[in-house]
């Protein structure tokens, strides 16, 4: 009997022990933490942030710490996606980072970088329906208006370089001088008649 009596104090002992000093571990491993927090709180290292939150991944300060640390990461890849000005970039860190406030610049950076893309690839083909295809996607845009003056350079052109009659001489109607001229087409046909104007002005 004096025996359990004596095994049953030491384990009461043994598991108060191991109590108290997991206590004390977690006091000590807390101070340890909040003094580790208040040397890197201000800290610009994103390096030294990480290094914090393995070690105190369970400290009141961890999230505070992943804060700090994805608002760095955050501002790291904005200047990355600004100096390399591109496309992809700008894509990039509207994909990773959704909830930044830079997302609406970068937004509207990607919407000029696809207008110029859209406008080179128009350019370089120099074709009717590449140009169309620009003026439909950006019909407001500032190169709209050039595009649709290529629009019908290109189609007077395409007339000039096919068979057709001659048309009939122009008639003076008017006498005097003038700095504009003006020019009336009858069509008599039952065909719909389009026309084109190519020079200074299409």
């Amino acid at each position: 009997m004096k025996k359990t009596i004596a095994i049953a104090v030491i384990i009461l002992i043994l598991v108060g022990g191991f109590f108290l000093y997991r206590q004390k571990a977690g006091t000590m491993s807390a101070k340890r933490a909040t003094q580790a927090w208040s040397e890197i709180k201000s800290d610009s290292s994103i390096a030294r942030l990480d290094a914090f939150l393995e070690e105190y991944s369970s400290s009141e300060y961890a999230p505070l710490a992943r804060q700090r640390m994805d608002s760095l990461i955050m501002e790291a890849d904005w200047k990355a996606a600004k100096a390399g000005d591109s496309l992809q970039g700008y894509i990039n860190f509207t994909e990773k980072h959704a909830s930044s406030p830079y997302v609406e610049t970068a937004n509207v950076r990607i919407a000029e970088l696809e207008r110029a893309a859209a406008w080179e690839k128009a350019r370089k083909s120099n074709s009717i329906a590449a140009y169309k295809k620009f003026v439909a996607a950006y019909p407001k845009s500032g190169q709209a208006a050039l595009a649709r003056k290529k629009i019908i350079d290109l189609e007077v052109d395409a007339i000039f370089a096919s068979d057709h009659g001659e048309l009939p001489p122009p008639q003076k109607t008017a006498s005097g001088s003038s700095h504009s001229n003006t020019i009336e087409i009858e069509n008599q046909t039952d065909y719909t008649l389009t026309v084109r104007y190519s020079g200074a002005t299409s």
